[in-house]
């Protein structure tokens, strides 16, 4: 049975360490404060890239290996750090690791928190060209149980900071 008085329960936040990504981590922050719900931000090492790529004899196994560890560490040293910005703003948080596929990870995950929204760095920032959250957008927006939430706003950090929504419009 739905809550009428949540209206969304559980967020999930796709996290890259890009420009792009990070802001997105701040307004999905700022969004479950307002919402009083738990935000998920969800790091996903490409597995499956590595492993085309070890495939295509572009890297070697080892080489493969050694980048997969190096992602992780980037990732739990990103997770950390968002969950750092969460704690601050006062937004329960849980920091979500996984390896494979970044778009059948993400719903995975938001169809096992029975999430009611995604959310991802929109594909007009311009700081969002590497970000290896943007190969998922299609496939998330398609395949997704859920809402699906593309940030594009430049302005975060001054609303982030606590200037409020006035400083937008300055």
């Amino acid at each position: 049975m739905f809550n009428t008085n949540v209206i969304l329960k559980d967020i999930i936040l796709a996290v890259c360490g890009s420009p792009a990504s990070m802001q997105t981590a701040k307004f999905a922050i700022l969004l479950a404060k307002q919402c009083r719900c738990c935000l998920n931000a969800v790091y996903v090492v490409d597995t499956d890239s590595l492993s085309m790529l070890v495939g295509e004899n572009i890297f070697t196994k080892q080489e493969a290996c050694d980048w997969e560890l190096e992602l992780k560490n980037q990732g739990t040293r990103i997770l950390s750090f968002v969950k750092e910005l969460a704690t601050a703003k006062g937004v329960k948080i849980n920091g979500i690791e996984l390896s494979g596929d970044m778009a059948k990870e993400l719903i995975g995950v938001a169809r096992e928190k029975d999430a009611h929204l995604i959310v991802l760095c929109g594909q007009n920032s311009e700081k969002c060209k590497n970000c290896s959250v943007a190969s998922a957008r299609t496939e998330v927006q398609k395949d997704a149980d859920c809402s699906v939430l593309f940030v594009n706003e430049n302005t975060i950090d001054k609303i982030y900071k606590g200037k409020g929504i006035g400083a937008i419009l300055d």
